[in-house]
């Protein structure tokens, strides 16, 4: 080190696993050099850093560098923002010193009010008319980006023979329905939790805790022709699109890039809440799919009823409900339907190939269950 050099210690991420390593800091030129424990430094360019933390008095500061994966360094030591500022002027506007507490707290209460008001009552309009006019291409594009950061390749079940035998599962909700302009995509994702999402484009992503849970190959088309109505309905890009304005918006307020916000929002396209009234659709419409098929909708019901009472005992390892409504109304309204709807049901799967189909994550395997 280079006697009289200001530097910093912190705790280093690599964007990959939840691992905190110790670094000291040290401005060289107009970068930040990170030394590691082991000897190695690394060079951030400052005109590529973002500081999404750090911005009141008292608070650490943070500091995230790249794309995919995101590096970042939390740092606790005052000064290293405005030296970076300093290295580097103009480069990056993201990166402020302590402000005033409390003018900043009443500046980004004041906008988040307008933030709010904006989202209650504006978005869900704007929401229902974009929707309908983006390309199937970047819904498929957006999905696929997704499904590739919250389902990644190392956690994917592939075993052959399993991915053969659910395949048969989703054909038959698909050629039921209207023809659709999506090649739907289903992908087990290794995970205990019990849940499921659909992705715009047509991917739809069911845990191995969900597949285990279901009794039967109805129980589970249930799910997907739930997951399905989600997809051709678009409720998932109005999702997105609803939320896109508030997100860059709250990155505004409080610090961020627009690009790692647009990022995040893929990234957490699992939590995204549908409003209740495209729960309600996609009820309501995957159970009638359900009944096109000739798929018995009780499974779809039986499933809704244990995984209630599943989530009553372990709620940690049951998400699916956590953004449905949760009332009796929902699977007594669905019950009333399937009787009054009511059409002959033929079996989705023998035993045999149902056992086959929820072993998917016993051996890994190289394959996606892809149907038009």
């Amino acid at each position: 080190m280079t006697p009289g050099r200001p530097e910093w210690t912190g705790s280093y991420y690599d964007g990959l696993t939840a691992r905190r390593e110790p670094v000291t800091l040290t401005i060289e030129g107009s970068a930040l050099r990170l030394l590691r424990t082991d000897g190695t430094t690394s060079l951030w360019p400052v005109r590529e850093l973002r500081q999404t933390q750090g911005r009141f008095a008292g608070e650490r500061l943070r500091i995230e560098f790249g794309r995919e994966p995101v590096e970042a360094v939390v740092v606790d030591q005052p000064g290293l923002a405005e030296a970076l500022r300093l290295a580097s002027p103009g480069a990056n506007r993201s990166l402020r010193g302590h402000g005033k507490t409390a003018y900043a707290v009443g500046g980004s209460l004041l906008g988040l009010i307008l933030i709010a008001a904006l989202y209650v009552w504006g978005a869900p309009v704007m929401a229902g008319r974009l929707a309908s006019r983006v390309p199937v291409e970047w819904e498929t594009s957006l999905g696929r980006s997704a499904v590739a950061r919250l389902a990644p390749e190392r956690r994917v079940c592939r075993n052959t023979e399993s991915v053969a035998a659910l395949r048969p599962v989703l054909d038959r909700l698909i050629a039921a329905g209207p023809r659709s302009p999506y090649q739907f995509k289903l992908t087990v994702l290794r995970d205990s939790s019990v849940n499921a999402f659909a992705a715009p484009g047509g991917f739809i992503v069911v845990t191995s805790g969900l597949l285990r849970a279901t009794r039967t190959p109805e129980e589970l088309a249930g799910v997907l022709s739930h997951e399905i109505q989600h997809v051709t309905r678009r409720h998932s890009t109005r999702a997105i699109i609803r939320e896109m304005p508030l997100r860059l918006a709250l990155s505004a307020v409080f610090g961020g890039g627009g690009g790692e916000t647009a990022a995040g929002m893929v990234s957490s396209l699992g939590s995204l809440s549908y409003r209740r009234a495209d729960e309600t659709e996609a009820d309501v419409e995957g159970l009638r799919l359900l009944q096109a098929a000739h798929v018995d909708p009780a499974g779809m019901i039986a499933f809704m009823r244990t995984l209630e009472a599943r989530e009553e005992r372990t709620p940690s390892l049951v998400s699916y409900l956590s953004s449905h409504p949760r009332t009796a109304d929902r699977v007594a309204g669905l019950a009333a339907l399937a009787r009054r709807g009511g059409s002959e049901s033929t079996p989705l799967l023998d035993s045999a190939s149902w056992q086959q189909a929820k072993a998917i994550c016993e051996v890994p395997s190289k394959g996606l269950v892809k149907t038009r």
